[in-house]
């Protein structure tokens, strides 16, 4: 059970290790990192300052009970949820990716922000509502220091701002970029711990809170890879 962080320390492992083999030597493998004492460290900071100051941010962040995103259906929504679903997965155009690269550098922010900040749009547009909340996953092994660390730690930041029809896209991306960064700043703090403490109205039908998600996932191209041969 791993998180896209320790999939990323697998596979550079395993480069070390088909190298080594290749090669007819011994692999250089770092030292293995504990899990257990990951946790124990998580459980320390949970008494720290910072992870005051980061419960502090997000409650009051949250103090107004954000809105529950609502998106529009074409079929009728089953009073219970079930773990049923249907994939889709469609190319982004050469051009269209080059585009959007370009505005991000334009502006100055990630190419994350970017996507992030459009996906924000759309649903602003699609449910006509403002403020919701999108889920981001984050890596916990550097927060901990554990860069190495091979297990799921990752955590959900619940994130949103605010978008008005009169603002220009760059000055909203500019904005969604800032947010961003105060939201890792402050990530000790999960969203878990959040809805612990809030405990937002549950509907069965529906996800709690953060109903949709966005992540990005590495693609490795060959010529990444370490490895010989």
């Amino acid at each position: 059970i791993c998180d896209g962080w320790a999939l990323d320390v697998l596979i550079s492992d395993l480069c070390i290790l088909y190298n080594a083999f290749n090669n007819n030597v011994s692999p250089d493998m770092k030292p293995v990192e504990s899990y257990g004492s990951y946790i124990k460290q998580l459980n320390e900071r949970r008494e720290s300052d910072d992870f005051a100051e980061s419960r502090k941010f997000w409650l009051n962040k949250y103090s107004d009970n954000k809105t529950i995103l609502n998106l529009p259906t074409d079929a009728f929504r089953q009073d219970d949820r079930n773990i049923e679903a249907i994939r889709l997965d469609k190319k982004i155009d050469k051009q269209i990716l080059t585009g959007l690269r370009q505005i991000s550098k334009g502006a100055g922010c990630s190419f994350f922000a970017t996507i992030l900040s459009g996906l924000y749009a759309f649903f602003y547009r699609v449910s006509e509502q403002n403020g919701f909340v999108i889920g981001l996953p984050t890596a916990g092994q550097p927060v901990a220091g554990q860069n190495d660390l091979v297990g799921h730690c990752v955590n959900l930041i619940p994130f949103s701002i605010g978008i008005k029809d009169s603002q220009p896209f760059i000055d909203f991306l500019k904005n969604v970029q800032s947010s961003l960064f105060e939201s890792y700043d402050h990530q000790e703090y999960t969203l878990i711990d959040l809805l612990k403490e809030m405990q937002p109205p549950i509907q069965s039908a529906k996800i709690p809170f953060a109903p949709i998600g966005l992540t990005s996932v590495k693609r490795y191209e060959q010529e990444e890879l370490q490895c010989d041969g």
